[in-house]
Formats: C-alpha cells, structure tokens, sequence
C-alpha cells in the first residue's frame, strides 16, 4: 500500500564542510528557504533539527514517493552535496481516535503489532 505520508531524514553528505557552523555551510540559506516553500505549498507536517547529531527530520505529504523524490532533489543542499536525504513512507496514527487505515485500535489492540 503507497501512503502519501513520509519521513525525510537529511544526513551530512559528501560535500559538508565539518570545520564550519551549519550556518556556515555551503547553500544552507537556500535549503532553509527551500523547507520554507515546502511548508507554504502545504506539504509540511512537522519538521525540525535533530538534537544529537547534524540533520533534520520532517513528515512531508505528496502525491507519490516518485513526486518527494524528485521534489527533494531539487534541495540547493542535496544539488550541492552538503547533505542526502533518506525517505521512509509513513502511515500515521490517530491515537485520539485510535483509527489507523479503518481499523480501530481500540476495540482491537493487539492489531498495532500488525504494522
């Protein structure tokens, strides 16, 4: 089943400058700008910056995983090399209502480890 929900998680890539701020980094405005067109256009979850280590996570909804894919490839920071990006399909849960793909949790829980 294709889901139109997906976790995006950017990693360094090749081309990060470890010997500079991310501020720093080569076309990082841009990435940010870019995640802000992102978001205007609606496709925007949630995102954020991990807190251990150098990246960030988002859940984003598109069409397809072809259309993200390509959407992200046009990210300066990915163009550029700076970062790569790992892209997990994503099938959220309502947990207020227990509901996931019509099957309500609630009254059946031990479908969760079905997942």
């Amino acid at each position: 089943m294709e889901t139109n929900f997906y976790l995006v998680h950017w990693h360094k890539g090749q081309n990060w400058n470890d010997s500079k701020s991310i501020g720093e980094q080569n076309g990082i405005q841009e990435h940010l700008q870019f995640l802000m067109n992102t978001s205007e256009d609606g496709h925007t979850i949630v995102s954020g910056i991990k807190e251990e280590e150098i990246g960030g996570v988002a859940i984003l909804q598109f069409d397809n995983r072809q259309t993200i894919t390509n959407h992200l490839l046009d990210d300066p920071c990915i163009k550029n090399g700076v970062m790569t990006f790992e892209i997990i399909p994503f099938n959220p849960i309502n947990w207020n209502k227990g509901i996931h793909n019509g099957i309500n949790f609630f009254n059946h829980p031990l479908e969760i480890a079905k997942l």
